[in-house]
């Protein structure tokens, strides 16, 4: 279940494509001169061929030692099916989330590896709450 960051608006993160394809739009409204009109058309042809901004990444995370990698690994693949990464068990207790995602590189792999951690620790939260119920 992914929850959606309020805040995800107010911090710039890096993805200065779609930026500069808004501000392009707007620009070709109200632009009068042909020769800017023209520049204006040539970026969008250059920024339509290839966006800068999209990185597929993956990250790794071990799965703790008391924790079945199996396991785990289904578990987090449902959670995680809905942000159309790619997660893999790898050997020995190594989970890998590959995704695709907007905004600079480094910002996508702080995103996709944050993603991961979250579903970690909501795994081990449900884990440690059944634990309780059980007592």
């Amino acid at each position: 279940m992914r929850h959606r960051n309020l805040f995800r608006g107010l911090v710039y993160d890096g993805d200065w494509h779609t930026r500069l394809c808004s501000a392009l739009a707007l620009a070709r409204k109200g632009v009068e001169s042909a020769e800017i009109m023209e520049a204006i058309v040539r970026l969008e042809d250059l920024l339509a061929q290839r966006d800068e901004c999209v990185h597929k990444v993956s990250v790794s995370l071990d799965v703790p030692d008391e924790l079945d990698p199996a396991h785990t690994h289904r578990q987090l693949f449902e959670e995680l099916a809905a942000e159309q990464g790619e997660l893999k068990l790898l050997v020995p207790r190594t989970l890998e989330l590959t995704i695709t995602l907007r905004g600079s590189r480094s910002r996508a792999e702080a995103e996709a590896r944050g993603m991961l951690r979250r579903a970690l620790t909501r795994h081990l939260a449900g884990i440690a709450f059944k634990r309780k119920l059980g007592d």
